[in-house]
């Protein structure tokens, strides 16, 4: 199973767990993560640049835009020789570094943050003569608790930087080792930390200055720590021989605390293979003057099966169990004795099919069609009968493009299955005799109109019934998903679909776990959907998405959210969409958790809204 592949599209991608360069614009995690409704509170397991703005020129300000509330901006400023100055508008000192401005000549410089209270951050009351100052916007760090440790940074050295280990205690910290270097401006030049993927390098004079007397450069790498502990940056690489500061930073990622340790499952009934393009015929089988069970082998679930069953003088029964009588073919069965018969059908849901409680002095016959639709399978029906000669079908319209006709023919009294010919054009199936006679046959039609299929050919010349059956083609693309909640119903859900074709999709959420197949390569969009209604403030309700890819969460973390209300009564809403590139047979696992701290009702999930909330993967192309 291949990895994932960077998309062209705009959005956040993981490369097992490391960034995917897109124009010097890098996504730890999430992707195009939207809320919907003013009641709405987001948090993000994963975390994701939002934005960067980097200047190497003398400014007084510099303004980071297309930022939202709650991002954490942090801002590094950088220059030979010349006193860095404390941003104005509300900044803080990134805690655990040297004073803030460092200004040691090594080189003099600033490391703040703050948290965005609005759609853009402004860092104001700067100076300098040959500065550089970098920016970057990062949604999804715990707002309260940003750094997850303090921030570690090594003692002077000449060289390269060669950021110093830190120990964390949450897991999912984005680790940021920035390097500050001193006169020589190396932005070309130097090499990330090995296993680090590039933020932004960004020197005062936008060359390669290695013996320059003044200048300096910034280097910001970054890598996702899944499991708390020790980590120690490699050192960066390249050309450089100066002094340099290097500084660890750990993000702390937003986590919803959880009451348990384990995720309950979700259930998926069946699959969603590509919609045929026409109905086949599978396969039939066929007994006489025996009350044995009747069984049908090599079936998939899903495939039309169709019981016919006749006699001269013995009436027929309704075969056991959970077959249904063909519409338009009258009572069934059908014993009027001319021959008596039956006619009924069921859908398989294994590999094989039988039909029960049959009549002896009887000719029993069942086949099977794949690729028939299981909500509407007949879309005509016609009948006929007559007193003598070879069943004739009649005629019947055919109301859909790419139908099955099947014609079946019941012959009193007369055994002679092996005389029997299909009319020209059809197929002929299943056929048997003993002191009556069961013939079938079938064709492909693949446009509207009037079918007459003629006459079955053979020596037989009594009366008979005879049945033309349009089997509909599915239209494909869905699945029955089976939620494995506290319903005592069970509760099933069916979507349908409009221009793209999903290979999953679930609703009335609870707590859930389920890994899908991708059956195609192709470019995939997840999207997760809820709506939620609450009726005391304190009720937080979930849910909290994760998704991995071939059965690790390393490969690739959508994020983790929830939503809680802040009102006495809250209807809130929200979604998130990630465009993903795959491969046919990667396993795309979804899991679902809901928050239950300060819940106030055991009974949140009722509140979930079932045709609202939902997951759905869609290939579209």
């Amino acid at each position: 199973m291949a990895n994932l592949k960077s998309s062209k599209a705009v959005g956040n991608l993981r490369l097992n767990g490391s960034l995917i360069d897109n124009k010097n614009f890098s996504g730890f995690s999430g992707g195009l993560l939207k809320s919907t409704g003013s009641e709405t509170v987001w948090d993000f397991g994963g975390i994701a640049i939002v934005n960067m703005e980097s200047v190497d020129s003398s400014v007084s300000s510099v303004t980071i835009s297309d930022i939202a509330v709650g991002d954490l901006v942090l801002f590094f400023g950088a220059e030979d020789g010349v006193n860095q100055s404390a941003p104005t508008g509300g900044w803080t000192a990134i805690p655990g570094l040297q004073t803030q401005p460092d200004n040691d000549n090594a080189p003099d410089s600033a490391a703040y943050y703050k948290i965005a209270t609005g759609t853009s951050e402004t860092a104001s009351g700067l100076s300098g003569t040959n500065p550089t100052y970098i920016m970057v916007a990062f949604r999804g760090v715990d707002t309260s608790t940003p750094f997850d440790v303090n921030a570690v940074e090594n003692q002077e050295i000449f060289g390269l930087p060669n950021s110093p280990s830190i120990t964390t205690v949450t897991d999912g910290c984005l680790i940021l080792s920035v390097g500050i270097i001193d006169d020589d401006n190396v932005a070309e030049t130097i090499n990330l930390p090995d296993g680090y993927e590039r933020i932004k390098i960004l020197d005062d004079q936008g060359s390669s200055n290695s013996s320059g007397t003044i200048g300096n450069t910034i280097a910001i790498s970054g890598k996702q720590q899944f499991t708390a502990g020790s980590e120690d940056p490699p050192a960066f690489t390249g050309n450089s021989s100066d002094t340099n500061k290097g500084f660890t930073i750990a993000l702390r990622p937003k986590l919803p605390s959880v009451s348990s340790t384990s995720l309950p499952y979700i259930k998926c009934v069946g699959d969603t293979p590509p919609a045929p393009t026409a109905i086949t015929y599978v396969g039939g089988t066929n007994q006489e003057n025996t009350t044995s069970d009747l069984t049908l082998t090599g079936l998939q679930s899903g495939d039309l099966v169709l019981f016919f069953s006749a006699a001269d003088i013995d009436s027929q029964n309704t075969p056991s169990s959970g077959w249904t009588a063909i519409p338009g073919t009258g009572t069934q069965p059908d014993n009027d004795g001319f021959p008596d018969c039956a006619a009924f059908y069921k859908f398989s849901t294994g590999t094989s099919v039988t039909a029960s409680n049959l009549p002896s002095s009887s000719v029993h016959v069942m086949i099977a069609f794949r690729g028939v639709d299981s909500s509407d399978p007949f879309g005509s029906t016609a009948t006929r009968e007559s007193s003598s000669g070879m069943p004739d079908p009649a005629s019947v319209t055919i109301n859909n493009t790419d139908s099955m006709v099947l014609i079946v023919g019941f012959l009193d009294d007369d055994a002679v299955a092996s005389s029997v010919t299909a009319p020209a054009g059809y197929t002929l199936a299943e056929v048997e005799d003993t002191d009556c006679t069961v013939m079938t046959a079938y064709k492909s039609i693949t446009s509207t109109g009037t079918e007459d299929p003629g006459a079955f050919g053979g020596l037989g010349d009594d009366s008979y019934k005879a049945y033309t059956l349009e089997l509909k083609l599915i239209s494909g693309g869905s699945t029955s998903i089976k939620i494995d909640n506290d319903d005592p119903n069970n509760t099933y859900f069916t979507p349908s679909w409009l221009n793209t074709t999903p290979v999953f999709s679930s609703g009335s959420w609870t707590v859930t776990e389920s890994t899908i197949e991708v059956p195609n390569d192709g470019l995939y969009l997840i999207n997760v959907n809820w709506e939620m209604t609450t009726s005391n403030h304190n009720d937080r309700l979930g849910p909290q998405v994760a998704i991995a890819i071939n059965g690790t969460p390393n490969e690739y973390v959508a994020s983790h959210s929830y939503m809680r209300s802040n009102t006495t009564t809250s209807n809130s809403s929200s979604n998130q969409s990630t465009l993903m590139e795959l491969d046919s047979g990667d396993l795309v696992s979804v899991q679902w958790l809901e928050h239950t701290v300060d819940r106030d009702s055991s009974l949140a999930d009722s509140n979930l809204t079932e045709d609202a909330s939902f997951i759905e993967i869609i290939q579209l192309k």
